[in-house]
């Protein structure tokens, strides 16, 4: 089944709840894709292929303790965030993206189940689509 990243970026929308959030207490209804940008990433390398980037947030105003925020890089070189709305018309300054490796990010127990409760929503929307 291919999709596109456009269709992604929907299904995203419809299927991300506080369970597959990093932080289940800032996600919201209105900003779905809030606290999603690992387990999401991790879907677009291995729906479209690519790396995984990593970014540290820059301590600011609305970021006082920084963070870390993720996005992919497809074979093409061109970049994907779709992820990134979720910081509104202001988002954060980032550092220099590092390359992460999927095998060391999925040892994480927590993320790897939020990544797989995450595939299984997409891959059932998808199919209920199709049907």
């Amino acid at each position: 089944m291919t999709i596109s990243l456009r269709r992604l970026r929907k299904v995203l929308r419809a299927v991300c709840r506080a369970d597959t959030a990093y932080n289940a207490k800032r996600w919201t209804p209105d900003n779905p894709l809030a606290e999603h940008c690992t387990v999401v990433a991790l879907l677009v390398q291995e729906l479209f292929d690519g790396q995984l980037l990593r970014v540290k947030i820059l301590p600011s105003g609305r970021f006082p303790k920084g963070g870390w925020h993720w996005y992919n890089r497809l074979p093409d070189g061109s970049t994907v965030d779709l992820t990134r709305e979720q910081f509104g018309q202001r988002a954060p300054r980032f550092s220099e993206p590092s390359v992460r490796y999927r095998g060391s990010v999925l040892r994480i127990a927590a993320l790897a189940r939020r990544y797989a409760l995450l595939r299984s929503r997409v891959r059932r929307a998808l199919l209920k689509e199709a049907a």
